[in-house]
């Protein structure tokens, strides 16, 4: 909300009630327009809020959106590349994900040297 609108949008809000929510609930599944004026600005606040919130589905559609203004505005991109590492195995992927790994010693854990691996053995 802005500071100029605040107490007017509260007031509004304020006004809601489940019968409220139900109708409006009746009209989104209907495929309807939200006529109640609480209702309706409840919505688009908390839709506002939600594109702030990574990995909503409101975020993805604002991050789409910039995408896809920055290809009209720009031309579009002549390689298009996404990175997305293993999260199983990748060891940076382990540490963003909040596990424990001492990546200074992370080679000498990784798994069996190169002469275990090719079933040769060390003269």
């Amino acid at each position: 909300m802005q500071r100029r609108t605040f107490e007017a949008e509260a007031w509004i809000m304020s006004s809601i009630s489940v019968k409220n929510l139900q109708a409006a609930g009746c009209q989104e599944v209907n495929h309807e327009a939200i006529t109640d004026p609480g209702v309706w600005l409840l919505r688009k606040h908390v839709q506002t809020t939600m594109g702030h919130i990574m990995g909503s589905d409101a975020s993805h559609t604002r991050c789409c959106s910039q995408i896809w203004s920055t290809s009209m505005f720009l031309g579009p991109p002549s390689l298009w590349i996404t990175i997305n590492p293993c999260d199983l195995h990748d060891p940076i992927t382990q540490v963003f994900a909040g596990e424990n790994i001492d990546m200074d010693a992370f080679i000498a854990t990784m798994g069996p040297d190169a002469d275990t691996h090719t079933g040769c053995k060390p003269s």
